[in-house]
C-alpha cells in the first residue's frame, strides 16, 4: 500500500476518511459551507463549499445537519456517525420531500436520520450501481427512489431497520422514478424491517412510478420484513421496451399490506412470487380496506406464483374479499382479524393448510354464493361459527398425502368432496356434518378417516353420497365403534350406501348398504371394524357383546366359523329395511366354514345375551373382489351384527345352558328358543374340560317354534369340578357342539345365599350370607369372559349385601360368593 493511500485511510473515532471527504465539523444547514470541513489526510480543514456527487459525506459525532427546503443535494457515500442521541441528519421541512442523491455504494447510519415518528421530508435518491444501507442507529425517512438514469441499473440492499414516514400528501414511498429503460432493484435483508408509518396519506409500495404508470422497472426481494400501510401495487404500465417489474418474498420474508392492487400491466409485465416459507399478510386497514383493489388479481400481463408452503394471511378488521391468486392459488391460507366476513370472491385453491384463527373476535370465512374452496393440506377452524358454508363446495385435494380436519365443536359443510389421490388420508379430529352431498371423485378420492368421530349426512336422499370406491372411502375400523357415520334418512326409501373401506385397494372396499323399504328410519348410524382371526375384541360400545355363543360360557367357541368383522347399526325410527354387508377375503372364517354362499348375518340381543336366529331369505356370495351377505325385513333398532357360517351358526336356538350344584349332585339345564330337525342331544362330561365321555342321550323335539326346557340330574358326579358339553344332532347326523360349562356338588353346609331381583336392573341384594368368618365373605361380579368387574367384601355379622348401583351394561353375568373354604355361583341377568 502506498504512503499516500495509507494517509488517506487514517481513521478518527473508528471511522475511515479519504482525502476530500466532507465532514460536518459544525452543526448547521447542508447548503451552508461553514457547516463543512474536508479531510486532508491528517485533519479536517475548512471546506469553503458544500458536498457534491463525488464526495463522501460524514455527519460527525455530536453534530446535527439540517437539509433545508432547497435541493436536491448530492454525495457519494453517506455516513451518519453515532451515537443516535447526539448525531443527526434531518430536515425541518414537514410539508415536502427534500432529496439527497447518493451516488456511491453505502449509506451508514449509526446516528439518527429523520425525526423519529414525526413526518420528516428528508428523502433519498439512490443513484449508484450498488448501494447498501447499514448501521446501528435510527433511520427514518420519507421516500427512497431511483431518480436519474446515471446508472441503467441500481441495486439497493437495506440491512437495517428503516421507517418511511409520510403525510396526507404522500402516496408511494419506494419506487423507480427514473426513465422507463432503467431498473431499480430493492432488497430487504434478513433481520431487517422496513416500515411505512403515518396517520394519514396512502403509503404504498410500487416499482413503476408512484402507481405503476410511470418510471422504470425493477424488482423487490424481501428476505426480512416490509410493512406497508396501504397498497402493494403490482402494476407496470411502462411502454415497450420497458423493463419488467417483480415482487418476491423469499423464505423467511414477511410483507404486510392493507391491500393488493392487481390491475392490468403493459407488455413488460409484473410478477408476484411468494416462495416457500414466505408470508404475505393483508390486514385491510388502509385507505382501501378491501384486500384487492381490482375485482380479481388476474390483471393482463401479470403473473402470480405462490410456493406450496408460502403463507397468505387475511387479518383485516371487518369484511375482506378473498380472490384466488394466480393459476395455482395459495400455499397456506390463514383467516384471522377482528370480526367481519372474509368472503370468497370466486373459486379459491389452497394447496396447503387452511387456518381460521380466533383472537377473541370471531372472524368468519364465508364460502360466498356457491364457490369451490379447494384445500390440499390441513383444515383448522377455531369453531363451527368460523366457517359459513352457504351453498359452496369444499374440496380436499392431493397436494398433501396426509391432512387433518380440526374444528372443535364440529365442522359443517354444504358440499364436501374428496379429491385426494389413492392412498392419501384426511383424518377427522372432530365431528363433521355435510348438509347436501359427500362426493368421492371418480378414480381417486382418498381416505376420509373418521378417527373416533361422527360424520353426519343431513340430506336424506340416497344420492347425497356420490362415488366411493377402492381408492376413495370412509374409514371406520375402531373396535370401540366410535368411528361412526350417521345419515338422516328419515322416511326416504332407497339404497343408502355407506362408503366404508378398510384400506386402499379393491380387496378392502367394504360398503354397507341400508335399503329403507318402509317406515321412518330417523337417523341411521353405522360403524364397522375388522378383527384378528380370533374375533377379538368384541364390541364394547354402544352395546357390549359378551359372547359369540348363546350362553355366558367363559370361552367363545364359534370364532372359527365367524367372519372377522363386526358392524354396529342403529336407527332411531321404526323402519323396515334390508342390509347388505360386505367383507374382505381375508376375513372369511377358516375351513370348512369359509364358503361365502353359506354365510349369513346375525344380530346380538343384548338383554338376553345371545345371538338371534338368522332372518330367513338371506343371500350371500362373491362381490367383485370381496364378499357380501344380504338380509331383508330388518326392524331391530340398535344391535351389533356379524356374519357366520350356516355350517356352524352361532348357536342361537339354544338360549340357556348352565349347571346347578346341589348336595351330592349337579343339575344341568338348557332351553331352546326354536328347533329344526333336532333328533337328539348328547350330554357329555369331563374331569378336565378336554376329554369327554357320554353321560346321557336326551331326545329332541324335531321341529319347534316355541321355547322348550330340558334338564338332567347328574346324581353321581365326579369328585371336584365337573365339565359338561351339550352336543346336538340333526336327523341327518349333523352335529353342533355347545360351549363347555362347569359345575360341582355342594356339601350340605355349602353356601345357600339368595339373590334378588333376578333379572335385575341396577340394584341387587344378596341375603343369607354366612357370618363369623374372620376374613369376611367376598362377592365377585364376573362377565362372560371371566373378568371380575366388581368386588365387595362383607365382614362382621352382616348376613346380607345390598348393591345400589351395579354399574354394568345389560347382559348375563355370574355372581360368585366365596368364603375361605366354600363358594357359591349364581347366574344373574342385568336388563
Amino acid at each position: 500500500m502506498g504512503l499516500a493511500l495509507l494517509l488517506q485511510l487514517i481513521s478518527t473515532n473508528g471511522y475511515a476518511y479519504l482525502v476530500g471527504d466532507f465532514g460536518s465539523t459544525a452543526s448547521g444547514n447542508w447548503n451552508v459551507a461553514s457547516t463543512w470541513s474536508t479531510w486532508n489526510g491528517v485533519a479536517w480543514v475548512a471546506a469553503g463549499a458544500t458536498p457534491a456527487s463525488g464526495n463522501n459525506v460524514h455527519i460527525l459525532s455530536g453534530r446535527t445537519v439540517n437539509v433545508p427546503s432547497t435541493g436536491p443535494y448530492s454525495c457519494r457515500d453517506l455516513v451518519v456517525e453515532g451515537p443516535p442521541a447526539t448525531t443527526r441528519l434531518w430536515t425541518t421541512n414537514f410539508a415536502t420531500n427534500i432529496y439527497i442523491y447518493v451516488y456511491g455504494t453505502q449509506i451508514v447510519c449509526n446516528g439518527t436520520i429523520g425525526d423519529g415518528n414525526t413526518f420528516d421530508g428528508i428523502s433519498f435518491g439512490i443513484e449508484g450501481a450498488n448501494c447498501t444501507i447499514t448501521g446501528t442507529g435510527v433511520f427514518d425517512t420519507s421516500r427512497m427512489r431511483k431518480n436519474t438514469a446515471t446508472n441503467a441499473t441500481t441495486n439497493l440492499t437495506i440491512s437495517m431497520n428503516v421507517g418511511l414516514h409520510f403525510n396526507t400528501a404522500s402516496s408511494t414511498m419506494i419506487y423507480n422514478a427514473a426513465a422507463s429503460t432503467t431498473a431499480f432493484n430493492v432488497t430487504v435483508a434478513a433481520g431487517s424491517t422496513v416500515s411505512l408509518i403515518a396517520a394519514g396519506g396512502t403509503g404504498n409500495v410500487c416499482m413503476n412510478g408512484t402507481g405503476g404508470s410511470g418510471g422504470g422497472g425493477g424488482a423487490y426481494t424481501i428476505f426480512g420484513s416490509l410493512i406497508i400501510q396501504n397498497s402493494l401495487i403490482l402494476i407496470n404500465l411502462g411502454a415497450s421496451p420497458a423493463i419488467s417489474c417483480s415482487f418476491t418474498i423469499k423464505n423467511g420474508g414477511y410483507v404486510r399490506a392493507a391491500s393488493l392492487n392487481c390491475g392490468a400491466s403493459g407488455t413488460s409485465g409484473h410478477s408476484l412470487v411468494i416462495e416457500d416459507g414466505g408470508t404475505l399478510e393483508l390486514n385491510g386497514v388502509g385507505a382501501a380496506p378491501m384486500p384487492f383493489v381490482t375485482a380479481a388479481p388476474s390483471g393482463t400481463n401479470n403473473t402470480y406464483t405462490l410456493g406450496l408452503t408460502s403463507l397468505v394471511i387475511y387479518s383485516g378488521t371487518g369484511n375482506q374479499t378473498i380472490y384466488n391468486i394466480g393459476g395455482l392459488g395459495y400455499g397456506h391460507l390463514t383467516v384471522s382479524g377482528l370480526l367481519g366476513n372474509k368472503t370468497l370472491g370466486g373459486n379459491a385453491n389452497v394447496r396447503s393448510n387452511l387456518t381460521i384463527l380466533n383472537g377473541g373476535s370471531s372472524p368468519k370465512l364465508d364460502a360466498g354464493a356457491n364457490y369451490n374452496l379447494s384445500v390440499g393440506g390441513n383444515w383448522s377452524n377455531y369453531g363451527q361459527v368460523g366457517f359459513t358454508e352457504q351453498l359452496g363446495r369444499v374440496i380436499f385435494t392431493n397436494h398433501y398425502a396426509a391432512a387433518t380436519l380440526t374444528t372443535p365443536g364440529g365442522e359443517v359443510f354444504y358440499n364436501l368432496q374428496m379429491s385426494k389421490n389413492a392412498g392419501q388420508l384426511l383424518t377427522m379430529q372432530n365431528d363433521a356434518t355435510v348438509t347436501n352431498t359427500l362426493v368421492f371423485q371418480a378414480g381417486s378420492g382418498g381416505c376420509l378417516d373418521l378417527n373416533a368421530n361422527m360424520l353426519t349426512i343431513s340430506n336424506p336422499l340416497a344420492a347425497a353420497v356420490v362415488g366411493g370406491n377402492a381408492n376413495g372411502f370412509v374409514k371406520s375400523e375402531r373396535m370401540d365403534n366410535l368411528s361412526r357415520m350417521r345419515w338422516s334418512i328419515g322416511s326416504t326409501t332407497g339404497a343408502h350406501v355407506f362408503p366404508f373401506g378398510a384400506a386402499q385397494g379393491a380387496a378392502n372396499w367394504i360398503p354397507f348398504t341400508y335399503n329403507l323399504t318402509a317406515g321412518n328410519a330417523g337417523d341411521v348410524t353405522v360403524a364397522t371394524y375388522g378383527t384378528p382371526p380370533n374375533n377379538l375384541s368384541w364390541p364394547v360400545s354402544p352395546i357390549t357383546v359378551l359372547n359369540l355363543n348363546s350362553t355366558t360360557g367363559l370361552l367363545p367357541d364359534n370364532r372359527d366359523a365367524t367372519v372377522d368383522r363386526f358392524w354396529e347399526i342403529d336407527h332411531a325410527g321404526s323402519p323396515t329395511t334390508s342390509y347388505t354387508f360386505v367383507y374382505r377375503t381375508s376375513e372369511l372364517p377358516v375351513a370348512p366354514y369359509n364358503v361365502p354362499g353359506a354365510i349369513h348375518a346375525q344380530r346380538y340381543d343384548d338383554p338376553l345375551d345371545k345371538w338371534q336366529v338368522p332372518i330367513a331369505g338371506q343371500t350371500s356370495g362373491l362381490l367383485a373382489s370381496t364378499y357380501y351377505a344380504s338380509v331383508n325385513g330388518v326392524t331391530r333398532a340398535s344391535a351389533p351384527w356379524t356374519l357366520s357360517s350356516l355350517a356352524s351358526p352361532l348357536p342361537i336356538e339354544l338360549i340357556d345352558l348352565h349347571a346347578e350344584g346341589g348336595c351330592g349332585e349337579i343339575t344341568v339345564k338348557w332351553s331352546t328358543a326354536t328347533e329344526k330337525d333336532n333328533d337328539h342331544f348328547m350330554l357329555r362330561r369331563s374331569a378336565d374340560g378336554e376329554v369327554f365321555e357320554d353321560l346321557v342321550r336326551v331326545e329332541g323335539a324335531g321341529t319347534s317354534q316355541q321355547q322348550l326346557d330340558y334338564s338332567f340330574v347328574d346324581a353321581d358326579p365326579l369328585p371336584g369340578m365337573n365339565y359338561y358339553r351339550l352336543d346336538q344332532y340333526d336327523v341327518d347326523g349333523t352335529e353342533t357342539q355347545s360351549v363347555v360349562i362347569a359345575g360341582r356338588t355342594l356339601t350340605c353346609d355349602d353356601l345357600t345365599a339368595t339373590v334378588y331381583p333376578n333379572p335385575a336392573t341396577d340394584q341387587l341384594s344378596v341375603v343369607g350370607l354366612p357370618t363369623g368368618h374372620g376374613l369376611g365373605v367376598n362377592v365377585d361380579l364376573i362377565d362372560g369372559q371371566g373378568r371380575v368387574l366388581r368386588n365387595w367384601l362383607v365382614t362382621g355379622d352382616r348376613n346380607r349385601l345390598d348393591i345400589d348401583q351395579l354399574g354394568v351394561a345389560p347382559g348375563g353375568y355370574l355372581l360368585r360368593i366365596v368364603t375361605n373354604d366354600r363358594s357359591q355361583t349364581v347366574r344373574v341377568i342385568v336388563r
